[in-house]
C-alpha cells in the first residue's frame, strides 16, 4: 500500500503543480491578450473572476484526495474519514457543475459567451456529473466496506 499511496500523492501534487500556473498565469495573461485582440476587454474581468472561482472546489478536492492518500499510506483504507472525503469530492464536483452551468447561462445572457466556449462548458459539466457519480458510488462502497470491517473486528 505504501507504493500506491506514494504514487497517489505524487499524482495529486503534480496535478496541483500543473493547475496552479494555469490559474495564476495562463488565464489572466492569455485572457487579456485574447480580449485585447478581439476587442472584448469588457468581458475580461467577468471571465477572469468566473474562471478563477472554478479553482476553489478543484483544489479543495485535491486536498481531500491527498487526505485519502495519507489514510491509504497508514493502511486505513475503509474508514469513515475516507468515506467523508469521497463524499466531499463528489459534492465539490457537483458544486463545480452547478457553478459552470449557472456561469454559462449568465455569460450568455450578458452576451459575453461564445458558442465554442459554451460547448466546452457543457462538456465540463458532463465530466463533472460523471465525477460526481463515480465518487458518490465510491463513497457508498467505502462506507459498506467500513461497516463490514467493523463487524469483522467485533467478531474476532
Amino acid at each position: 500500500m505504501q507504493k500506491v499511496a506514494r504514487r497517489l500523492k505524487i499524482s495529486i501534487i503534480l496535478t496541483a503543480l500543473f493547475l496552479l500556473p494555469i490559474y495564476l498565469f495562463v488565464f489572466p495573461v492569455w485572457g487579456k491578450e485574447a480580449s485585447i485582440d478581439e476587442g472584448l476587454m469588457y468581458a475580461y474581468v467577468p471571465w477572469l473572476i468566473y474562471l478563477s472561482l472554478t479553482g476553489i472546489p478543484l483544489f479543495m478536492a485535491l486536498w481531500e484526495a491527498y487526505k485519502i492518500s495519507n489514510h491509504i499510506e497508514k493502511e486505513e483504507i475503509f474508514t469513515k474519514e475516507n468515506t467523508e472525503s469521497l463524499r466531499k469530492i463528489a459534492n465539490l464536483a457537483l458544486i463545480d457543475v452547478i457553478y459552470f452551468f449557472v456561469g454559462m447561462v449568465v455569460m450568455t445572457i450578458f452576451v459575453i459567451n461564445h458558442p465554442g466556449i459554451m460547448l466546452m462548458q457543457l462538456v465540463i459539466c458532463l465530466f463533472g456529473i460523471i465525477i460526481y457519480i463515480i465518487f458518490n458510488s465510491l463513497a457508498s462502497l467505502t462506507s459498506e466496506a467500513d461497516k463490514i470491517r467493523e463487524e469483522n473486528e467485533l467478531t474476532i
